[in-house]
């Protein structure tokens, strides 16, 4: 592996890590996930996903938020009631899973421009113990959906187009 030179990421580094956890507004950081562009792309947009929990009146809250790496805006923030524990980002920076302590994976549609509109919830139930969401990954072409649980469980579910009249956008495979 190589190390990106900080001169590759000024605006997400002096937003995300040059402001520090406190500058994100999360008390401690568990994930983290970005997107790809590449170079010369000047349609795609890269996004950077941080997540973990934070003190909201007293309790902890999950918390995601989604930057945008070309100027380091805010694209998106979403809460949970539990602590946020796996990201993951499609390539072209279009859906974000988000898994927490909560059981559920969030798949979230950043295109619409409504700020992640949620396009799924996947459940799982505690079978071998609690089924909180420790990983999650998309597969290289974004067709498939790889989730972890803590109780030694893992899924894969099917990325199905839009036009997909089912009623969820993931299937499972």
């Amino acid at each position: 592996f190589k190390r990106v030179p900080r001169a590759g990421w000024p605006t997400v580094r002096q937003t995300v890590a040059g402001a520090g956890a406190v500058g994100l507004g999360l008390g401690e950081i568990y994930a983290v996930a970005a997107s790809a562009v590449d170079e010369g792309d000047t349609e795609g947009r890269g996004v950077l996903a941080v997540g973990g929990e934070r003190l909201v009146g007293g309790e902890y809250k999950g918390v995601t938020k989604i930057y945008d790496t070309s100027d380091g805006a805010v694209l998106a923030e979403w809460h949970r009631e539990k602590r946020v524990y796996a990201l993951a980002v499609t390539r072209d920076g279009v859906q974000v899973a988000v898994g927490a302590d909560d059981y559920q994976v969030f798949v979230h549609e950043l295109r619409s421009g409504g700020g992640g509109t949620v396009q799924t919830i996947l459940t799982f139930q505690p079978e071998k113990g609690p089924a909180f969401i420790w990983s999650v990954a998309w597969s290289a072409d974004c067709s498939r959906l790889a989730v972890g649980c803590w109780n030694c469980c893992a899924f894969v579910y099917e990325n199905a187009p839009e036009e997909d009249a089912s009623g969820s956008d993931l299937e499972a495979v």
